[in-house]
């Protein structure tokens, strides 16, 4: 992985959207494209590399208040044993807090390869860092990766959270799944939220985290810098 690959990796965020009081973390979502390419997929490699580099040179960004960036992981990624070395070699060179750096997991990668799965929660949780299980929707095969201690966050299947408001069952497993967050110590995020009264009611059943797209999409990561010199 040279410095020329990384460099050409451009990053994006997406802030969550807090929407029961308590916590003062800011939590954003990294995606990640190549310049060469139109979509919204790169190597986690390459993408851990950029975003820990740029962390490093701009430290205010991340230490004025505690702030924390998730990464979705690839298939590649989970079989490859040596990224978490990778990972623990790009903390150490940046020096961004472990706990600022998470790691996205859909439910059904978590479910079909279980073995590849549980070797990098183990190593996410002596890294110090934590993981997040997309598109959650209580599948029993994911029961395994709940009782990780490195896991601090579930986001909704948004199938799930796009029919709560007319749907008996998807309004009832949206309820336990956030209900279950609680009793586990962890954190729930809603995506694809249609309105604000879906807003207030997932509020209300005590789900934490709103993923709200904007007209305008995904912001770069370069932007949190005008957000920082702006609240000095």
């Amino acid at each position: 992985m040279t410095a020329a690959a990384a460099a050409d990796v451009v990053l994006y965020v997406q802030q969550l959207t807090r929407i029961r009081a308590g916590g003062r973390t800011r939590r954003y979502e990294v995606l990640a494209r190549s310049r060469a390419e139109s979509s919204f997929e790169c190597s986690s490699g390459l993408v851990v590399q950029r975003l820990l580099a740029w962390l490093g040179e701009h430290r205010a960004v991340w230490e004025s208040e505690p702030t924390s960036f998730s990464i979705g992981l690839t298939a590649g990624a989970l079989e490859d044993e040596r990224f978490p070395s990778l990972v623990a070699s790009c903390l150490t060179k940046s020096g961004v807090a472990p706990e600022s750096i998470g790691f996205e997991i859909p439910e059904q990668v978590c479910v079909r390869h279980k073995t590849h799965v549980e070797r990098f929660l183990e190593a996410a949780q002596r890294l110090g860092c934590f993981v997040v299980i997309d598109d959650f929707r209580l599948d029993s095969g994911a029961a395994s990766v709940l009782r990780s201690k490195a896991l601090r966050m579930v986001k909704l299947d948004p199938r799930l959270t796009s029919t709560a408001m007319r749907d008996k069952v998807s309004q009832a497993l949206v309820v336990a799944i956030s209900q279950a967050a609680k009793v586990l110590g962890i954190h729930c995020v809603a995506k694809q939220i249609e309105s604000q009264s879906a807003l207030q009611w997932l509020g209300a059943i005590g789900c934490d985290f709103a993923l709200i797209t904007t007209p305008d999409g995904p912001r770069p990561l370069e932007s949190l810098l005008t957000a920082a010199s702006e609240s000095r």
